[in-house]
């Protein structure tokens, strides 16, 4: 994650939500997910939302935010 915040690149999409200096859930956005199919991208990759903090939406706000990203 932290390379990819930092790099200029075709996807820019790292997301995570944090509580109390605790990343509670997040997710990404590759170009290449190991398949033969390169011409299908982007890909959600690490997409996770603790236990602990299921049930408030979080997990959609993160697709949401990625969607948004990818349709650019």
């Amino acid at each position: 994650m932290a390379v990819s915040i930092k790099t200029k690149a075709f996807l820019s999409g790292t997301w995570q939500f944090d509580e109390n200096d605790e990343i509670i859930g997040g997710c990404g956005l590759i170009q290449n997910n190991f398949v033969d199919r390169t011409d299908l991208f982007p890909y959600l990759c690490a997409f996770f939302v603790e236990e602990k903090a299921r049930g408030n939406a979080l997990g959609a706000k993160l697709l949401e935010n990625a969607r948004i990203d990818a349709g650019r």
